[in-house]
């Protein structure tokens, strides 16, 4: 007959220790990755909407806005609160009696789509940007209300405070909206850092 199989106390242990390390080095890198994630999650989400707004402004012939709301998900959103973290709608901005579009929710328009926003990203409108910080209409041309060269930029950043792991939702002159990196957007003139 053999002895008895199994682990003694210090082989035990040691597996414990080095499984402990491992842990140690695995979880900051796995945060860092579900922060990744929650940055490009919450920058398509604002990117999609921003394409549905232009592309039913086109289809429809009519204004279509999006603006930030503190109440996107309530029976009758509006358009306002906190910034567009607390969340946004998207609508078609007049109406028969009211054909001109004023970025704001009005009784008798049509909403189109709505958005809970996303938790521990700032996003911050470009000074020359207007109206962008509170809110943007596409005209049934697709193009965006008002003129400002270069287009309007969004800037999204985390609690890493980090330039290069921001994101910037440009909104050009003819209304198309894409996402790049902070550094590959020349004269931003905005920053993650503090």
């Amino acid at each position: 007959m053999g002895g008895t199989r199994g682990f003694t106390l210090i082989e035990l242990m040691v597996t414990v220790g080095v499984a402990a390390i491992l842990i140690g080095l695995g979880v900051p890198a796995f945060q860092t990755t579900i922060q990744d994630a929650r940055m490009t999650t919450s920058v398509n989400d604002l990117l999609v909407s921003m394409q549905l707004a232009r592309s039913e402004s086109i289809k429809r012939h009519v204004p279509v806005t999006v603006c930030h709301s503190g109440n996107p998900n309530a029976a009758a959103p509006s358009c306002g609160g906190d910034g567009w973290h607390s969340g946004w709608i998207v609508f078609v901005d007049g109406t028969d009696a009211n054909p001109d579009p004023n970025g704001a929710f009005d009784d008798g328009e049509e909403l189109l789509h709505n958005s809970a926003g996303f938790k521990n990203i700032t996003a911050t409108a470009a000074a020359d940007a207007a109206p962008l910080a509170d809110y943007l209409t596409f005209l049934g041309t697709g193009f965006p209300q008002g003129d400002v060269p270069g287009g309007r930029n969004l800037l999204l950043c985390d609690s890493r405070h980090n330039d290069a792991l921001g994101r910037v939702l440009n909104i050009s002159q003819t209304g198309r909206p894409q996402v790049r990196r902070v550094t590959d957007v020349a004269g931003l003139n905005m920053t993650c850092q503090e």
